[in-house]
């Protein structure tokens, strides 16, 4: 009894140093910590503080997401001066794990519509969208050759009889689920009848984001997932994705890929950048420009081509960003003036409020740690 006794301790200890270094005495866990690490994909990483980043904040905001203060967070990432200098996962996530994107897969295919048009496969946006599908006559789109441009489609002001917002997932009476449920998605947004004049309101739609990944196939002879590998993931080598695939070939760019959060921040920091990835150029300053513009009013912000747009306090001044925003709190986060890319997964399942805690942490922790040297 004895020797079991002692050999019980012995085994009980490593367990108990662990808890003493995971926990302060108020219980709470605590943060240590570490530069991301540099591997073969092209990051070059650093400290905060070689940056001119306050590292106590930052370190705070992981220590309140450990403590639970923000929940269902996936991971945290921070670009700053084109360094990586943060990269946390939390619970089942880690660097190799691919993340759902969910919509901010719609301001990914907006970066593809501008490559497009700087290889001059796509006119412009000015150009009517009937043009792009001859081969679906008899839907009311081609038919009536709606006066509806890409432009129109971009910042989704079709003006179309469209409601995805209104109705819960779970009926079929909500568009988004009704496209989802057809035998062919292009053709059940090209029926859809136009309602009041294009342009005139912003009106939610991810059936349009289909269109845009439709376009691309029939200018440049690829779907969205194989002209995304030759002409923007490839270059910024990126090699493991996902993008769900339709029964008929369809790619889901309104709301199916999926990345790693490393891979995110390179989206991120190529429109930070110009367009540009280790001297490359992969998509024009000038579409960025454009595409990152706030066209119409949605209430809070502005919105541009599959991007929002408006700014955001801390510390009592207000910073310029545009971003990708999906379902329950996946973000790429763009501050130009403060050269910063901001990446946040989430919990994309009930989850609401995960649409807007990256915004707490921004303005608490991270913008101010920005402003603090």
């Amino acid at each position: 009894m004895a020797e079991k006794s002692i050999n019980y301790r012995v085994s009980l200890f490593p367990f108990l140093l662990i808890v003493a270094l995971l926990f302060s005495c108020s219980g709470k866990v605590q943060y240590t910590y570490n530069v991301p690490e540099k591997t073969n994909d092209g990051w070059e990483t650093a400290e905060p503080g070689e940056v001119d980043v306050d590292s106590e904040k930052i370190n705070h905001l992981i220590r309140d997401i450990l403590n639970r203060k923000f929940i269902n967070i996936d991971s945290v990432l921070l670009v700053k001066n084109e360094k990586l200098i943060l990269e946390e996962y939390f619970g089942e996530y880690d660097r190799s794990k691919l993340h759902e994107l969910h919509s901010v897969s719609k301001s990914i295919t907006s970066i593809l519509i501008g490559i497009a048009i700087d290889k001059q496969m796509i006119p412009g946006v000015d150009t009517k969208a009937y043009t792009f599908f001859p081969e679906y006559k008899g839907t009311h789109w081609i038919d009536e050759k709606y006066n509806i441009n890409l432009k129109h489609i971009l910042i989704m002001s079709a003006g179309i009889d469209w409601d995805e917002r209104t109705k819960s997932l779970n009926d079929r009476d909500n568009d988004i689920v009704g496209l989802i449920y057809s035998d062919d998605w292009i053709k059940y947004v090209l029926n859809k009848k136009v309602i009041e004049p294009p342009g005139l309101r912003y009106n939610y739609s991810g059936g349009l984001n289909i269109l845009l990944g439709g376009v691309i196939k029939n200018t440049s002879g690829l779907y969205a997932d194989k002209f995304a590998d030759q002409y923007l993931f490839g270059p910024l080598g990126i090699v493991n994705y996902s993008w769900h695939r339709h029964s008929d070939g369809t790619i889901n760019t309104q709301g199916g890929l999926s990345l790693t959060p490393r891979d995110m921040a390179k989206i991120g920091y190529l429109l930070l950048n110009d367009g540009k990835w280790k001297g490359r150029q992969i998509i024009s300053k000038e579409w960025i420009d454009e595409s990152t513009k706030g066209y119409i009013d949605i209430g809070s912000y502005d919105y541009g081509y599959q991007w929002y747009r408006g700014g955001i306090e801390a510390n009592r001044r207000e910073f310029e960003a545009y971003w990708a925003w999906g379902r329950g709190g996946q973000f790429i986060f763009v501050f130009p003036t403060l050269e910063l890319v901001a990446v946040f997964t989430s919990n994309p399942y009930d989850n609401k409020a995960g649409l807007f805690r990256p915004f707490r942490m921004l303005k608490k922790y991270i913008l101010p740690a920005m402003l603090s040297k």
